[in-house]
């Protein structure tokens, strides 16, 4: 089981990003140039028989410019990364 969250964990900006848990799938429509820029966002997995098992990545994801892209998320162990999609 998959959640994604801003690195403060706030909420996605579900205007902007659509995030697909058993996919593991993040796809970012917009054509406001508003929201082109940098997001600091982790995603957990809870995993195991009772998902009592968690593990969590932080990484960066930039939009620019604002054009339809999607990122598909592995569910190995990651260190902190940054994606530029455009």
């Amino acid at each position: 089981m998959y959640e994604l969250v801003m690195s403060d964990n706030s909420a996605i900006d579900s205007t902007v990003f659509t995030f697909d848990s058993a996919a593991g799938t993040l796809t970012t429509t917009t054509s406001d140039g508003g929201k082109i820029g940098t997001y600091e966002m982790k995603l957990t997995a809870k995993y195991g028989a009772t998902y009592t098992n968690v593990g969590s990545v932080e990484f960066d994801f930039t939009i620019d410019p604002c054009e339809a892209t999607s990122l598909s998320l592995s569910t190995s162990p990651l260190p902190k990364v940054q994606y530029t999609l455009g």
